[in-house]
């Protein structure tokens, strides 16, 4: 069906699923998982605009706005993923023998 979608003309971008991406890639680096936050809601009530945060630990965060908290959401994930890709080395040590991580 994707490729069908695709051939409708639909970009990838749209089909893609960057908060499942991101909370993949950020377990695989042993990072901590992304914690998302409404930040604002403003407009009307049937026209609203949403900003979402999302948090990878405390040292990054992205906002991103949208016309629903998903999208939004969605969005503040793709940035985060475009910033942690971009940093190749970008993990936590691992955890000694016999220490348990959190």
């Amino acid at each position: 069906i994707g490729e069908q979608l695709t051939q409708a003309g639909l970009q990838d971008d749209l089909l893609e699923d960057y908060k499942s991406a991101l909370q993949e890639l950020l377990g695989a680096r042993r990072l901590p998982p992304p914690k998302y936050l409404v930040v604002q809601e403003q407009g009307p009530q049937h026209r609203k605009t949403f900003t979402i945060e999302v948090r990878i630990g405390s040292d990054f965060s992205a906002q991103a706005d949208g016309p629903t908290k998903k999208a939004a959401a969605q969005q503040a994930a793709r940035l985060a993923l475009e910033h942690v890709r971009s940093k190749p080395g970008l993990e936590t040590a691992p955890a000694a023998a016999g220490e348990k991580r959190e």
